[in-house]
């Protein structure tokens, strides 16, 4: 039976998981708004570059959170999901804390044209628009496309892949993915740069894991 919601055992989680030594005035204000938002409320937030705004509603809204939602973060760039998942693995205790479980994971989700592994290839020989891989993905014949009757067999066909070690399998991307975003930068890559790397390791196209992964 789901509890009823209580502000100041929710304020309670939220100071306790927020990664810093306390929070300033101004990210006070944030996570007391997002913390006495009523359900389906609706809440802008306007403060100055640096104010800590991500990390505030980041450890308000998990604080809150129950155990079957999921928080949507929408950035207009690529780059602007970099602080987010930096505040995240924060807030989780970093790759140690992790390890522990119990944490909320993270899944950036990036598009077709960065995670297409067709794509560098036809750039090389063409000048092919990357705005234009939906395309390229559906008129190539790829080995990488999962259950696809028209594209021959996939990695998916080729290996008998059934829907339990599939799950399986996705489980095990999701959490390297999370270990590996939650662990120390080596060599200054960005979180984003470990994504493209996880991704490409993979016998199977990105793009259409990481679909799977959403659902």
């Amino acid at each position: 039976m789901e509890q009823a919601y209580d502000f100041n055992t929710a304020l309670t989680k939220t100071i306790k998981m927020f990664p810093y030594a306390r929070p300033n005035s101004q990210q006070v204000q944030i996570i007391n708004a997002i913390l006495e938002l009523k359900e389906k409320g609706i809440l802008l937030v306007e403060a100055s570059t640096g104010s800590g705004k991500t990390i505030a509603s980041l450890s308000a809204l998990l604080s809150r959170r129950q155990y079957d939602e999921k928080i949507i973060v929408i950035t207009r760039t690529i780059s602007q999901m970099e602080p987010v998942v930096k505040e995240w693995s924060k807030i989780v205790g970093g790759f140690e804390g992790l390890k522990e479980g119990g944490k909320p994971l993270i899944l950036p989700i990036l598009g077709k044209a960065k995670l297409c592994k067709q794509l560098p290839y036809v750039q090389q020989a063409t000048n092919f628009d990357a705005k234009a891989v939906h395309m390229l993905c559906k008129s190539m014949e790829c080995k990488l496309y999962p259950f696809s009757k028209s594209h021959g067999y996939s990695y998916f066909h080729d290996f008998k892949m059934s829907p339990q070690y599939k799950s399986k399998n996705l489980r095990r991307l999701l959490l390297n993915t999370n270990f590996a975003l939650a662990g120390k930068k080596k060599h200054g890559g960005s979180a984003i740069d470990k994504i493209y790397q996880i991704y490409g390791k993979q016998p199977s196209c990105g793009y259409y894991d990481q679909r799977d992964l959403i659902s």
